[in-house]
């Protein structure tokens, strides 16, 4: 006959059934104390977290700081560590490290922002641990840029006494408002339609002969100008060239009548030049040449183009013109000024 032989597991079966008999006997009483038992299935304790630091506490926008995070586990896991922000927006950047140290880069941000990063500490068998640190992250004033301006000022060609347009180009990095200031290099030279624009127009003082003026403008963000500057000569109007177009604008549809004023292009110079206005004109009209070369104040075309005191204003059904367009008006008395020449 062969004695029974029970296998490894059927010994440790009957082992842990002895065990048991024996607790029984004893009451119920536990038995971890017994010499030898090891629990078949201990239960799992989560970590514990006892620090959390970031070093330093506060950084700049685009700075770095250090994380560090003293952690157990009592059942001697292996420990895992997942950091998330909030605010989660804007994003700052967790470094690549996996162990209990780690980095965090701050975002751009428009103003001084306060951040709690938070690690959850894991044991890989659902026992974790959480804990928090707080980083203040300082917006940084971002050093300021000039304008970009055009290096020379634009003018139209030929500059004609009368109106003259500028323009500059400018652009700001920094995304700054930028103003303007236009000026000539001696104060009261002409006058600005737009002195505080990109682009304006200069009326001329009235002109005999060619002149040089030189003209500025400065661009500022605020903070930083810049200045450009341009000497421009201003030429007396030529008649053929600056003068006959605001008459074929303007007052051909009226006066091209060989028996009055006839101010068509083959047939205007005659007509105006030391030539006596014929009509009847006002007491206080004064003198009645249409144009006296050099004396523009004298002339009788100059006295109805400005106003009242020689009869209706020109041109006809448009009286206002010549003050919505005073460079023009300048043109001509200046063209007169110079001594009305036939170019």
């Amino acid at each position: 006959m062969h004695a029974f032989q029970p296998t490894p597991p059927a010994r440790r079966t009957l082992k842990k059934s002895l065990y048991a008999v024996l607790l029984l006997s004893l009451g119920g009483a536990g038995c971890e104390w017994l010499p030898g038992y090891e629990d078949p299935d201990p239960a799992n304790r989560a970590p514990t977290i006892t620090q959390v630091l970031a070093t330093p506490a506060s950084i700049n926008e685009g700075s770095n700081t250090g994380l560090s995070v003293t952690a157990s586990d009592p059942d001697g896991d292996e420990l895992t560590y997942t950091w998330t922000q909030t605010p989660a927006d804007p994003a700052g950047t967790f470094g690549g490290e996996t162990g209990s140290t780690r980095t965090w880069t701050a975002p751009t941000i428009a103003t001084n922002t306060p951040f709690t990063l938070q690690v959850t500490v894991s044991d890989g068998k659902g026992g974790s641990a959480e804990a928090t640190v707080d980083v203040e992250v300082v917006n940084v004033a971002s050093p300021n840029r000039a304008p970009t301006v055009n290096e020379a000022i634009t003018v139209t060609t030929p500059a004609i006494a009368g109106d003259v347009t500028l323009s500059i180009g400018a652009t700001d990095p920094d995304g700054d408002t930028l103003t303007y200031a236009w000026s000539t290099s001696v104060a009261g030279q002409g006058t600005f339609t737009a002195p505080a624009a990109a682009e304006t127009q200069w009326l001329s003082p009235e002109l005999a002969t060619a002149t040089t003026y030189t003209f500025q403008v400065t661009v500022s963000d605020g903070t930083v100008s810049v200045t450009r500057t341009l000497p421009v000569e201003v030429a007396v109007p030529q008649y053929a060239r600056d003068i006959q177009p605001l008459w074929d604008a303007q007052c051909t549809n009226c006066h091209s009548s060989p028996r009055g004023l006839d101010l068509r292009s083959d047939k205007s110079y005659a007509s105006l030049v030391n030539t006596a206005g014929t009509g009847g004109y006002p007491s206080g009209c004064g003198g009645t040449t249409r144009v006296v070369p050099s004396d523009p104040n004298n002339s009788l075309l100059v006295k109805k183009l400005s106003g009242t005191a020689c009869g209706g204003r020109m041109p006809q059904g448009n009286a206002g013109y010549f003050d919505n367009n005073p460079g023009q008006l300048i043109r001509i008395r200046s063209w007169i000024l110079a001594g009305a020449a036939n170019n």
